[in-house]
């Protein structure tokens, strides 16, 4: 990555452990920074990172724009980036999960990051569309969907709010039965849950489609079926997320495909972790490569600070 191009940091400082705040005084203290020119704000509402990088794009100065936050400031960020061929957009990872850096393979350390985003390269990736919302990680209905519903409303931080919200939820939540088509066929399927998945895991190496690639065109429908032991569903479940078993099971099918349409009980969406309210019909399509990225280079000492 060229070093005199302009970069434009957009910072939610609420993300992950409300770190955000930080993040000037540590930009500073990087000696490849020293010649770079760029832009630090901060997001002071919801959506805000979006408007931001709108406004950085209309304005012609910038060729990185960079989301500093977890996936909901990278969904914001990139929303605003779709089908822009003269702006890359750059992650640093602050967040909860940070499922879309860790897939594109992001140090999880902020200077680590920060050093790639000048040595890694520009390509492009594919992006998921949900009722004309982006998704660019992992979004889903059903019982993930109420789990990230549930865990936006605690006080708890980080990825112990999901387990908790999963913990407390599980056994509440029952199947439904939907109508699915995939790429044009139709299917009546009862699920406990439906993932779309552009990347591999939710974040936190939660890993829910362990061949996803965010270059085929191709998103990864995970359903978790009907089983008649709902105990079963967790433990294949609880297996496949830690372990990354991607077999079939009792309680799992996997979909390759290019588009979806879900029809049933649909109220609760989650979207890259980010829930919010859709209803019946959901229609889900890939738009390939449609998201200009920059591709981090491993870092040659993972674990310097």
């Amino acid at each position: 990555m060229e070093q005199d191009k302009r970069i434009l940091f957009i910072v939610n400082p609420h993300s992950g452990w409300h770190n955000g705040g930080e993040f000037a005084s540590v930009l500073e203290k990087i000696p490849q920074y020293s010649s770079v020119e760029y832009d630090i704000v901060m997001t002071q509402y919801r959506r805000h990172a979006k408007e931001l990088a709108q406004s950085g794009v209309e304005s012609g100065k910038y060729k990185m724009i960079v989301a500093v936050g977890g996936d909901g400031t990278v969904n914001d960020v990139a929303s605003a980036l779709v089908n822009v061929p003269n702006v890359a957009m750059g992650v640093i990872p602050m967040g909860r999960g940070n499922g879309f850096a860790r897939h594109l393979g992001y140090s999880m350390r902020l200077r680590g990051s920060l050093r790639q985003l000048l040595s890694g390269n520009e390509d492009t990736v594919d992006v998921m569309e949900v009722n004309g919302r982006y998704s660019f990680n992992v979004s889903g209905i059903g019982f993930d969907a109420l789990v990230a519903h549930v865990a936006s409303r605690t006080k708890v931080r980080g990825v112990f709010s999901y387990v908790w919200a999963a913990i407390t939820q599980f056994f509440r939540y029952r199947s439904h039965q939907y109508k699915v088509t995939v790429d044009g066929k139709v299917m009546q399927l009862k699920a406990f849950l439906f993932s779309f998945a552009n990347t591999e895991q939710y974040g936190s190496n939660f890993v829910i489609a362990p061949r996803a690639s965010v270059q085929d065109g191709i998103m990864e429908l995970c359903v978790i079926d009907k089983v008649k032991n709902v105990l079963l569903i967790g433990i294949d479940y609880t297996r496949h997320l830690f372990m990354e078993n991607n077999e079939k099971t009792q309680a799992f099918r996997m979909f390759h495909c290019k588009e979806v349409k879900i029809e049933g009980k649909i109220n609760i969406v989650h979207i890259d972790g980010e829930p919010m309210f859709m209803q019946s019909p959901l229609n889900i399509r890939v738009l390939p490569r449609a998201l200009r990225v920059v591709v981090p280079t491993p870092e040659p000492n993972p674990n310097k600070i």
